[in-house]
């Protein structure tokens, strides 16, 4: 008997939920964990990211092209009869996989690094908002004002005539 569907009439089963981007998720927060705990230099995130990418280009088109064989991996998801014509493939792609998860952690380590790292802790950036507001900042001079003299601009802009 099959499972009944949302709609309440009885047909195929419903193929289970995938969360693909949950993966994706993760790696991003593995990204931002690494630079709270141990930052890198913004450089070392970036250089990161590019490598993961560039190792993920270089193994999907080794994948499309075939050019080239990988060497066989053995996985203990894959039963023994099946490893010869689906391991090289399989490892290829998780390999791919991984560089590709890789680069999104590093570029969530670069994105969290920018964000907390670049600014001091009292920075008026941090406190500025989208909508103008009036600001009161609290300064200490510490040499005495320059006196300039005033430019023709300034008097004809006092006098009302331009």
């Amino acid at each position: 008997m099959h499972a009944p569907l949302v709609d309440g009439s009885e047909g195929a089963a419903a193929e289970p939920r995938r969360h693909p981007l949950a993966i994706v998720l993760v790696a991003a927060a593995a990204g931002i964990l690494v630079d709270r705990h141990r930052p890198l230099p913004l450089g070392a995130w970036w250089a990161a990211a590019a490598t993961g990418l560039t190792i993920w280009t270089l193994l999907e088109l080794n994948w499309r092209l075939r050019k080239v064989r990988l060497p066989r991996c053995r996985l203990v998801a894959v039963p023994r009869w099946a490893r010869a014509a689906v391991a090289p493939n399989l490892c290829a792609a998780l390999a791919g996989n991984l560089a590709l998860l890789s680069a999104v952690a590093a570029t969530a380590g670069a994105w969290h690094h920018c964000r907390w790292n670049l600014c001091k802790d009292d920075d008026l950036g941090l406190f500025a908002r989208r909508k103008a507001e009036p600001a009161c900042v609290e300064a200490i001079a510490v040499e005495r004002p320059r006196e300039l003299p005033p430019s023709a601009e300034s008097w004809s802009t006092l006098r009302g005539s331009r």
